[in-house]
């Protein structure tokens, strides 16, 4: 992604715990790191990749993105 702070590194992942599902959401620039926990119970739909990155910094708008996805990824990194 692209914006006034450089080319952006939006990171999601999906969690459950006790039944409760969360969004970890990770924004990567190079001056700054944003991070949040996001509840899905308190949101009306899932957002989209332009809305997370808008929910950590408000200048994140009129985004142009380019998805690459890692299944499993936290399942090989323990292995090493």
């Amino acid at each position: 992604m692209a914006s006034s702070h450089g080319n952006l590194i939006l990171s999601v992942k999906h969690e459950e715990v006790k039944g409760q599902e969360y969004l970890h959401v990770i924004l990567r620039s190079r001056m700054k790191t944003m991070y949040d926990r996001i509840s899905l119970a308190e949101l009306p739909e899932l957002p989209s990749v332009p809305q997370l990155a808008k929910l950590l910094c408000e200048d994140a708008v009129g985004l142009r993105f380019s998805p690459v996805l890692y299944p499993k990824v936290s399942s090989t990194s323990d292995t090493q």
